[in-house]
């Protein structure tokens, strides 16, 4: 079976940061994350390092979504999404291929541009017989959107 990525020689862990020093300190959880990263690609033998809030195969959260230019959806009718975050380098790491668009960049962080990644099931569903590069998508449901 494909799984869509490969799994050998990664290593994986769960981090968990303290509640009492992280909770709502989303700065500070920020930097946490880029210094374990930052740790561990100076590990000797680490050829590359990331962090996903989430692993393949693990049960990934499911999300309401909406799709820019798409007929308009209620939060009862909006299609799902498995979402997750995920740093620079988790492409690479997972040794997943990509087959168009970009990886992220480290440029992708707070205040920039938002990006996402999807995969080939998302873009069969979401856009047959369409380019999915630039187009715009909602994670959750606000009013006014926030693609």
């Amino acid at each position: 079976m494909d799984l869509g990525f490969a799994p050998e020689r990664v290593v994986s862990m769960r981090v968990t940061p303290l509640p009492a020093k992280y909770a709502g300190q989303v700065e500070q959880q920020i930097q946490f994350g880029r210094n374990v990263v930052e740790r561990l690609r100076q590990t000797p033998g680490v050829e590359v390092a990331a962090l996903s809030t989430d692993l393949p195969l693990q049960g990934t959260p499911r999300f309401i979504m909406r799709i820019e230019g798409k007929p308009p959806v209620t939060v009862a009718t909006a299609p799902l999404a498995d979402y997750f975050t995920v740093t620079p380098g988790y492409f690479e790491a997972m040794r997943v291929p990509l087959r168009r668009g970009r990886a992220l960049r480290d440029t992708d962080q707070q205040g920039a541009p938002l990006a996402v990644v999807v995969n080939e099931e998302f873009v069969k569903t979401h856009f047959p017989n369409e380019d999915p590069i630039g187009k715009r998508l909602e994670i959750g449901f606000s009013e006014p959107p926030n693609w």
